[in-house]
């Protein structure tokens, strides 16, 4: 009897133990289920359901057995700062992933390991001045990087990579920065799959950033084209956004030969509004409308005006829908080019549409970049106005900015003040009031004198070059002298554009020749020609062709002469300028005119060898005498004194 008792007890026992172990096996289990819930919650960004899971999972924690808590509170850990780090609670964040840290530790088993060092890459991510301790945390496990074996563990690692060289590169530490940005790009490449490659294309870009910066070029383009082409298959809005942003860079950054042509920059600045619209994000787009913005410079310098303002106005599409005044300005600038570009194309009626906008636009906007922008059109289309003979308009415009400047003080309005006096000067020299435009641009320039004087020169620039061109036009040729030599002197203290300087140049050769002082002249086209062609804009490249074609006129070696008219219908014909069709067709008409008198002559120095030939088949007393040959200089002496006279006219 008594053995049955105990074999019953035992029974008993080992029952109800089964009972207990099957009942915290279904605890552990649901607790797992849980776990699963929670991370589907942080993926679908469910924050009700995540905050009801996680406060079951920490409650239930209480009733599992001391084998399975720890790994039930670290995995707990980790995934609930996830979630809180996707919610931006960043703090909190770094709490969990220490709590992790130090629940893995109490880990029996192989997940330990992984625990910890996704626990250790996590607070790399979230590395920060406020927490510099996360930093050297998040460096321990990128040190650790060759036990990882879970993939999400190397993709955290990736991120922390990333994130830490950011850290680095802000406070200095250059040489760490990079080595964590090849870290990253490393993992990626070995960890197949799209998630790891996004990362390796920002640490691509990343590293070309600082390359730019630290006017690396080279390199940094061979990284910008690697991270390009990187992105290209993926089409999620990161890898588009990127592609656009590498791409746009890459257009920025290339100098062109303005006699090669510009096939890749167009390419490039297409493909970053392609792909920077594709990306459908904010960022996407304004990187578009940027490229669009340099695609319309980049055309316009070729000379194609009219593709150049129709890619202008692709930029109130792409950013039609973005908030503020990043739209607005992008807005301003795209009508701004597109008037530029309108009257280039000598659409002038179009261009003072675009012009017109952009001045309501600016003007109207409390943004100060945007009132500049506003401010630079109306001034542009005050001008415009003149040229038209709409003068009353002109005069309203100008009135609306000297309204304008009264809500400035100090240098920015003297600066306004003296562009108003200079605009009234423009707008009494095209009706012909020659002693009104005088002295409004004289008015203009006393009123700059206020200015402290490194600022000075640079902006009384455009009122001296308006001086000496009015004088060049009325053949005051000392006063055009005088104010066009101030003209160049003040745009080289001011940083002046190379059309503009080869502009100046030009006239300047033009007053010199008229008054005599052919070699100076001669310096002064060179100097012309040089800076035109190196503009890579449309007037600068008019300007050169006609600095060309002056030195072809004054010049006397036929071969050099040649050499001046090809280069004169090269950058006419390149510039796309209306009526260069015109300079085009005259260095073609000069050129030929150059080859028939080299001809000539070569056959006149033929038949006097002939002559001086005992063998040649001509007599003495057929042929002519030293004087012929003496002649012959004194035509071509004078030939070189009507070339001089057309000077003016080739300008």
């Amino acid at each position: 009897m008594y053995v049955w008792v105990v074999v019953f007890l035992y029974w008993l026992f080992q029952k109800r133990g089964a009972e207990r172990v099957r009942a915290q096996g279904q605890d552990i289990a649901k607790a797992d289920e849980r776990l699963d819930k929670l991370q589907a919650a942080v993926n679908t960004e469910d924050w009700r359901a995540f905050d009801r899971v996680r406060g079951d999972l920490e409650h239930q924690l209480q009733q599992l057995p001391p084998v399975a808590k720890p790994r039930i509170s670290t995995v707990l850990a980790l995934v609930a700062g996830d979630g809180e780090a996707a919610r931006g609670q960043v703090p909190e964040a770094r709490a969990s992933y220490r709590r992790a840290l130090i629940e893995a530790k109490r880990l029996a088993l192989e997940p330990a390991r992984e625990c910890g060092l996704r626990a250790l890459a996590s607070l790399g991510v979230l590395v920060g001045e406020d927490d510099p301790q996360a930093g050297e945390q998040g460096e321990q496990g990128l040190e650790r990087e060759s036990e990882a074996a879970w993939p999400i563990t190397r993709l955290r690692l990736a991120q922390a990579a990333l994130s830490l060289a950011r850290w680095h590169r802000a406070n200095g530490r250059h040489s760490k920065a990079d080595a964590r940005l090849h870290q990253v790009m490393r993992i990626a490449l070995e960890f197949p799959g799209e998630e790891a490659e996004m990362f390796g294309i920002q640490a691509a870009m990343d590293l070309a950033r600082h390359l730019l910066v630290s006017s690396q070029l080279e390199e940094g383009c061979r990284w910008l084209q690697q991270a390009a082409d990187r992105a290209a298959p993926f089409e999620n809005p990161l890898a588009r956004q990127l592609r656009a942003e590498a791409l746009l860079l890459l257009g920025q950054q290339t100098t062109v030969d303005p006699l090669e042509g510009d096939a890749k920059q167009r390419a490039w600045f297409r493909g970053a509004v392609d792909s920077g619209t594709a990306s459908d994000s904010g960022l996407g787009r304004v990187i578009a409308a940027r490229a669009a913005l340099d695609l319309a410079q980049l055309l316009g310098a070729a000379g194609e005006h009219r593709e150049a303002a129709a890619a202008a106005r692709e930029v109130p599409l792409l950013v039609g829908e973005l908030p503020g005044d990043i739209q607005g300005t992008l807005v301003d600038e795209a009508h701004s080019l597109a008037g530029q570009a309108l009257l280039m194309a000598g659409e002038r009626e179009g261009a003072a549409d675009e012009l017109r906008a952009t001045m309501e636009r600016g003007l109207a906007s409390d943004d100060a970049g945007r009132r500049a922008i506003g401010r630079f059109a109306a001034f542009r289309l005050s001008a415009l106005c003149c040229d038209l003979d709409r003068f009353e308009e002109a005069d309203a415009i100008l009135d609306r900015l000297e309204e304008d400047a009264q809500s400035f003080a100090g240098e920015e309005r003297v600066g306004l003040e003296a562009r108003l006096a200079r605009g009234r000067g423009y707008r009494a020299w095209r009706s012909n009031d020659r002693f009104a435009a005088k002295h409004q641009l004289e008015q203009s320039l006393a009123i700059l004198e206020a200015l402290p004087e490194a600022e000075r020169a640079g902006a009384m620039h455009p009122a001296w070059r308006d001086l000496g061109m009015m004088a060049l036009e009325d053949h005051r040729l000392d006063d055009a002298i005088r104010d066009l030599q101030r003209a160049v002197d003040s745009s080289e203290a001011g940083e002046i554009g190379d059309a503009e300087t080869a502009s100046l140049w030009n006239a300047l050769g033009l007053a010199l020749q008229m008054h005599g002082r052919v070699d100076a002249a001669v310096q002064a086209w060179r100097r012309a020609f040089e800076a035109g062609r190196l503009s890579g804009e449309t007037q600068g490249r008019v300007t050169a062709a006609a600095a060309a074609m002056n030195l072809a006129v004054h010049l006397h070696e036929t071969e050099e002469r040649l050499q001046w008219v090809e280069a004169a219908r090269s950058l006419a014909k390149l510039s796309g300028a209306p009526g260069a069709e015109t300079l085009v067709h005259d260095a073609e008409g000069f050129a030929r005119m150059l080859r028939d008198e080299d001809e000539d002559e070569a056959e006149g120095d033929a038949g006097d060898a002939g002559r001086d030939d005992p063998e040649g088949g001509l007599s003495r007393e057929d042929g002519g005498s030293d004087a012929d040959g003496d002649d012959a200089d004194e035509d071509d002496d004078d030939e070189d004194d009507d070339d001089e006279d057309e000077a003016p006219g080739m300008a």
